[in-house]
């Protein structure tokens, strides 16, 4: 990453975490958000090694593709944990270090519970975290939060995708960018700034 583009993600973050600490100090008091933050992060946390070791076992089975596609969602779940964290501490709460080990499936069943799982933030966990912020009027929950449940709304399709045409995905070439804000990983990039957060093009992490 060159000095501009680093420069840039310090800012996009600064402006963000900014935010985020004007209210650190004013705990809401609202235990239903915390403890689903609380079991948000844990889920995040958990996806970043199952997809990790998805993307081992897709290479073991020679999906190329799918193994990329399995990277880019650690690196999403990475930013999204970030995020919850960040929120989870505002609430005056402590998240947690450290998911669970678990072990990867085949390349076939481990897309299938992915695309069930982002589902599942997608319809439910991510919508009812964002009402609850926005019945205490946590603006900047309410915006983090919506940002990464248009991320996972994606990632469904991705999943989908892969289980759709698994034996196209055999070979590499196709290329996953992921947003250090809102963290959509997304195959490709045809727009200059993220379809979801506006971030420019040049500091999404690019994936192959």
């Amino acid at each position: 990453m060159d000095c501009s583009r680093r420069q840039a993600l310090r800012i996009g973050l600064a402006a963000f975490a900014g935010g985020l600490a004007a209210r650190a100090n004013a705990a809401s008091g609202n235990p239903e958000l915390l403890t689903g933050l609380l079991k948000a992060h844990e889920q995040k946390l958990d996806e970043d090694a199952r997809y990790t070791q998805c993307a081992l076992k897709a290479a073991e089975e020679g999906y190329a593709q799918v193994a990329a596609l399995f990277r880019a969602s650690v690196a999403s779940a990475k930013v999204h944990s970030r995020s919850l964290a960040s929120l989870i501490k505002e609430q005056g709460g402590t998240p947690k270090a450290d998911g669970a080990k678990p072990t990867a499936a085949s390349t076939k069943d481990n897309l299938a519970v992915a695309a069930k799982d982002a589902s599942y933030e997608a319809e439910t966990m991510y919508p009812n975290l964002i009402k609850e912020a926005q019945a205490e009027n946590n603006g900047i929950a309410v915006r983090a939060l919506s940002y990464a449940k248009a991320a996972v709304t994606e990632h469904v399709k991705l999943y989908n995708s892969a289980l759709d045409h698994l034996e196209e995905w055999k070979v590499a070439g196709k290329t996953f960018y992921v947003c250090p804000v809102c963290g959509i990983a997304t195959m490709g990039m045809s727009t200059e700034v993220c379809p979801i957060c506006h971030t420019p093009k040049g500091m999404f992490t690019k994936i192959v």
